[in-house]
Formats: structure tokens, sequence, C-alpha cells
């Protein structure tokens, strides 16, 4: 059986819990709420929500320039660049 890199590299990336990071570009008429219920399979409550804001916000803050700052959760408009929640980011708001 051979395995391609990309592969190998997500085993690697699994069995040692690196959280992997992927964006979302939304899409008229998304919600954040819809995002990240699809992102990680469960409702998020507000809270939750405000706390995944605040990753993505820090992230920004300190450099990423593919993310888009988010005011709140009402703010986010269609072209916005979301972080959607890794393993680490869902362990750390209460999800898995």
């Amino acid at each position: 059986m051979k395995i391609t890199r990309k592969e190998l590299r997500m085993i690697v990336e699994s069995a040692l819990n690196e959280d992997r990071t992927s964006t979302h570009t939304v899409e008229k008429g998304e919600t954040l709420s819809q995002i990240y219920k699809a992102a990680v399979g469960v409702a998020l409550s507000q809270a939750q929500i405000e706390q995944l804001i605040k990753m993505q916000n820090d992230r920004v803050y300190g450099g990423d320039d593919s993310l888009t700052k988010i005011l709140s959760a009402d703010s986010i408009k269609a072209g916005d660049k979301i972080l959607l929640p890794g393993e680490q980011a869902a362990a750390a708001i209460g999800v898995i």
C-alpha cells in the first residue's frame, strides 16, 4: 500500500494532535453560527462564538493577513475570511 506525502502529513499531524487550520470565505447570506456549525458539527453558544472571534482577531493582530478582523458575529460580510476551528480550538471552547 502506497501513501502519498499529503496522507503521511495528515497522519503525522493527527498523531501529534496539531491544530490544522483552514479558512472559509463567507458567502452572501451566511452567518458565523452556520459556518461554525458546519465546521464542528454542533450549534455553538454565543459565548463560544465570541471566543472563536477573539481567537481569530488575536491571529489578525499577530500579523495573519489571510484572515479578516471580525468586529462582531453580525458584522461579517461576503468575502470575509473566517478561521475554521481545528481540534485545539474546539477543545478550548468546550466542543470536544
